[in-house]
């Protein structure tokens, strides 16, 4: 079930001819309350990478869509009591 997550992650990807990691991370700078993202990054060039997280515009139907997903991910998987307080959204599948 996580693989078809991911694979509709990667379907909306494709679409906008971005890496999940780029649409994962866009997704959250699409939330209210959240003004700047983190993203770990060991070489310049993953840096660069991020970067491209900027050309990605999702629509309001997408976000909703990537919403559900993460929604799954909350219910099914419950490593951190943080979930329960709506704190984070983990970007593992």
């Amino acid at each position: 079930r996580n693989l078809e997550k991911v694979e509709q992650l990667r379907s909306i990807a494709e679409a906008k001819n971005a890496e999940v990691a780029h649409v994962v991370l866009a997704w959250y700078l699409a939330q209210a309350g959240i003004d700047a993202i983190i993203p770990g990054a060991k070489k310049p060039e993953q840096v660069l990478s991020n970067l491209k997280t900027l050309d990605v515009q999702l629509t309001e139907d997408e976000i909703v869509r990537i919403g559900e997903i993460f929604q799954w991910v909350i219910q099914n998987k419950r490593p951190w009591s943080a979930y329960d307080q709506g704190l984070f959204v983990p970007l593992y599948f």
